[in-house]
């Protein structure tokens, strides 16, 4: 079975910078055709949330937030056990 799943929200105000929010995107590793081909013996569920907050220009973005979760579990390399990861990303005011 092929499992991979993303939502997502955005809401843009005069008075606030947009945000952006995916919410839940998992995606089995095992389940991507390049690492199938490689025959790279990846496996595991990663797991990503973010809030994206951005000041959106004619020419650019700036970001002002991102607040960022990401984790796997249950990954394995070439077969091997490889554990779990877990990493968090935040900002304030652009910094």
């Amino acid at each position: 079975m092929r499992t991979a799943r993303f939502s997502a929200s955005s809401r843009y105000s005069q008075r606030r910078p947009p945000r952006s929010s995916p919410h839940g995107a998992q995606l089995q590793l095992a389940n991507l055709k390049p690492l199938e081909q490689q025959n790279a013996g990846v496996a595991g569920l990663v797991e990503m949330t973010a809030d994206i907050a951005a000041d959106l220009r004619k020419t650019d973005a700036v970001i002002s937030n991102i607040n960022a979760d990401f984790s796997g579990r249950g990954l394995k390399v070439h077969g091997q056990d490889a554990g779990n990861l877990t990493a968090t990303a935040r900002t304030t005011n652009g910094t």
